[in-house]
């Protein structure tokens, strides 16, 4: 009898363990889709925070640029605060985006600058070009189900 016993306890105990290392598979793969959901939300959170700051700046830029009023200072200066908001963001979001429409951004600000500084009127078609493109990023980021499949 004891023997027998002894057998059913061993078994016992290697069941408990198989149900340990199950659960721990388990907790790991939770742990894993915890951290991709959270890098997804910040993500979206961050893009689209990103992207309204500086359709906003821009936005503004364009106005100046727009009014004709010859204040030419005044548009540099709203380009310059684009370029560096969109400079100290453009790191992470480099990380999460298509780096073709990130680096794009920053080659628009820089040429609707140097246009902007002659008055030439292309300034405002380089800076129509960074609304839209950061109108498809914001877009691109929402998760709606066109962005899911």
């Amino acid at each position: 009898g004891c023997f027998y016993y002894d057998l059913q306890q061993q078994r016992t105990v290697q069941n408990n363990k198989k149900e340990v290392r199950k659960l721990k598979r388990l907790w790991s793969a939770f742990a894993c889709l915890v951290l991709a959901l959270s890098l997804c939300i910040f993500e979206v959170i961050y893009a689209t925070s990103a992207s309204d700051e500086l359709y906003g700046i821009v936005s503004q830029a364009r106005r100046e640029f727009d009014c004709g009023s010859g204040d030419i200072k005044k548009t540099v200066k709203s380009i310059d605060k684009a370029k560096k908001a969109w400079e100290e963001r453009e790191a992470i979001m480099n990380m999460f985006l298509y780096h073709d429409n990130v680096d794009r951004i920053g080659v628009e600000l820089e040429c609707a600058k140097s246009l902007a500084k002659c008055g030439n009127e292309e300034a405002d078609a380089r800076l129509l070009e960074v609304l839209d493109k950061l109108a498809t990023i914001k877009k691109s980021e929402q998760p709606v189900v066109e962005n899911i499949f």
